[in-house]
């Protein structure tokens, strides 16, 4: 973001802009406060734009001592160490030593291992719209993922419920569909505070069929659309992988068999991220 060591206006903005929306490349903009937050590829803090309030939050989401360093993250946290780390050099210019980052050894072999698995089991869980009850455990298996690497985090733990919630609809298993729903409105809780959007996920906990994944006429039964019939759930191009069916949400089903994919729900992007005047070199 500079040119011959000179900084530029466009890169002063890129390495602190925050994304005010779902669409990053179009919505972004620099806050005074927000943009000071340092890196952590293991945070306390979860930072996320809330549609419904138009506004930028930024959650505690650990017990923070005082004095201790209040951080984001700036790249996907499921990448492991390498993949971070170069990240984080081609978009920031820093090299992280955060936690994770200072791990060595068999330790270190241990967190990258976590993380390749996540990333598998990330890849996978999307082509099992025929076996959802596969799906679950696979679930299931993020979340543990979730707990021993990523401290709990609830904004990671929110997303992989929501997931649980969808499969357990598709499985007709309403009972586990409305405690996934619980357990995800009470991660986004966690990770955003109360809005809208955690409001209507409280909806659907309490009443799974109100859900558009069930069929429209209110029956106790899930409604597959074509696109799911062919096997593998539609995915959006959504920052850090965000994942959700192509008819959740918005109506009926408007994805490449049916249509044209409906707007998704509002959920906090993997927005760019600004660094600290000390981790900047634009």
């Amino acid at each position: 973001h500079s040119t011959d060591g000179q900084k530029t206006a466009l890169g002063v903005f890129k390495t602190n802009a925050i994304a005010g929306s779902a669409n990053v490349d179009s919505h972004s903009g620099v806050y005074r406060l927000g943009a000071r937050f340092n890196h952590s590829c293991k945070p306390n803090v979860n930072r996320c734009w809330i549609e419904s309030r138009k506004r930028q939050v930024f959650v505690a989401t650990q017990e923070i001592a005082a004095g201790q360093e209040l951080c984001v993250y700036y790249v996907d946290p499921k990448g492991v160490s390498d993949e971070r780390q170069a990240a984080l050099k081609r978009d920031f210019n820093f090299v992280c030593r955060c936690e994770a980052c200072s791990l060595s050894g068999s330790a270190r072999a241990r967190s990258d291992e976590l993380h390749r698995e996540y990333q598998s089991l990330d890849k996978t869980i999307p082509t099992l719209a025929r076996d959802p009850e596969d799906a679950i455990e696979k679930i299931m298996r993020v979340l543990e993922i979730i707990q021993e690497e990523f401290d709990g985090d609830p904004h990671m733990a929110q997303r992989a419920f929501y997931d649980g919630f969808q499969f357990a609809v598709l499985a007709k298993d309403f009972d586990l569909a409305a405690s996934l729903m619980q357990r995800a409105h009470e991660a986004r809780l966690l990770a955003e505070g109360d809005s809208e959007e955690a409001a209507e996920m409280l909806r659907y906990a309490e009443d799974p069929s109100k859900h558009p994944l069930v069929s429209s006429s209110g029956s106790t039964s899930a409604s597959v659309p074509p696109c799911l019939e062919h096997g593998a759930p539609q995915r959006r191009g959504r920052p850090n992988g965000k994942r959700q069916f192509c008819d959740d949400f918005g109506g009926p089903c408007e994805c490449d068999d049916c249509g044209v994919l409906p707007p998704p729900p509002p959920r906090p992007p993997g927005a760019v991220q600004g660094a600290s005047p000390e981790a900047r070199t634009d």
